[in-house]
């Protein structure tokens, strides 16, 4: 199997000004979207640069590499170039610039005027979230003198959250959260999908009854793999340390050492009952296996292709109006719960 690598080049161009320092107050700009006027080269073989009459294609980003049809048999993986040049305007002196890309399939490498600066799954390639131009004064922090020398500022929402094995409260209410699995990757142009989309998903999971949206990382480890235990006990921490407060739980698949154990329906076994549970694909793979405990002793003559709530486009009216059936269940033995 080939791989995909993703190489960028950064020209910056200084635009005829040097950058030296000058008194007065330092100035806070906004980070700018650096989306635009890119260049992409698609590239036939392996090469490690793009040939010298390679044909450049204008883009914006989020972009893919490579347009799939609807229905994939055989997903393209290769290499692709993007380059970007642009100037440093006055506003830029005196910062400490970085260049932000959310993200970008599968493995990058980027140069910024020649120099190589960091080496970096597989749906579609390409660069496919935003990219953004981060100028910051050289101290990041309100300095000794009280001058203000940065600002980030983000909305937060701040809530009681208890969770037990008993069951969640939010604010001191009850609350039952009811989810569903999304995977980000869209037809023909996979995960390349605009600011715009990724709300319209939300919008929909939100009106269709849905609290909770699990955002699965394939790449990471597949749901159920056993994981080493430094693995697991980085991740516990990390969790810990981004958001030092009360009512910040961790949950995983394992027992030791997430607060919230995670569990597929048609798994459980009241492993560990003195933990809050997270249940999983209710609604899905345990109607294949036919112990879900609700209606299946009447989908006797039922196959397991026909059952099965994981149905394609063309699987025909009956297998279709079951997943249906399989999902509505579901969502009414939920609220039961």
């Amino acid at each position: 199997m080939k791989h995909r690598k993703l190489v960028l080049f950064v020209a910056i161009l200084l635009s005829g000004f040097s950058f030296s320092c000058r008194p007065g107050e330092p100035t806070v700009l906004e980070p700018e979207n650096f989306n635009f006027d890119w260049l992409f080269y698609r590239a036939e073989g392996t090469p490690e640069l793009p040939p010298a009459d390679a044909q450049w294609e204008a883009v914006d980003l989020p972009h893919t590499a490579h347009i799939e049809p609807l229905v994939i048999l055989k997903q393209w993986q290769g290499i692709s170039f993007y380059k970007k040049n642009f100037e440093l305007e006055e506003k830029h002196r005196d910062k400490e610039l970085f260049i932000k890309f959310e993200a970008a399939m599968k493995v990058a490498e980027v140069w910024v005027n020649g120099l190589k600066m960091f080496f970096n799954f597989n749906f579609f390639g390409g660069i496919y979230r935003n990219t953004y131009m981060i100028a910051k004064n050289r101290v990041h922090i309100t300095n000794a003198n009280g001058r203000l020398s940065d600002v980030y500022s983000t909305r937060v929402g701040l809530r009681e959250i208890r969770i037990t094995n008993e069951g969640m409260w939010l604010n001191g209410e009850p609350i039952v959260l009811r989810g569903v699995n999304r995977h980000q990757e869209y037809p023909y142009v996979g995960y390349a999908m605009s600011d715009a989309a990724q709300f319209r998903d939300a919008y929909k999971i939100k009106h269709a009854g849905f609290d909770l949206a699990s955002i699965l990382a394939w790449e990471l480890s597949l749901n159920e793999t056993d994981m080493p235990q430094w693995f697991t006990e980085a991740a516990h921490a990390i969790g810990l340390e981004e958001f030092p407060y009360p009512g910040n739980y961790t949950a995983g698949w394992v027992r030791h050492p997430y607060d919230i154990y995670i569990e597929a329906r048609q798994h459980r076994h009241n492993l560990y009952p003195e933990l809050p549970l997270l249940v999983s694909e209710y609604g899905d793979w345990e109607y294949y296996a036919q112990n879900a405990g609700l209606n299946q002793h009447e989908w006797g003559n039922l196959l397991p292709y026909e059952r099965n709530s994981r149905q394609a486009r063309d699987a025909g009216e009956k297998r279709l109006l079951q997943k249906a059936f399989n999902v509505q269940e579901a969502i009414y033995a939920m609220k039961l719960e």
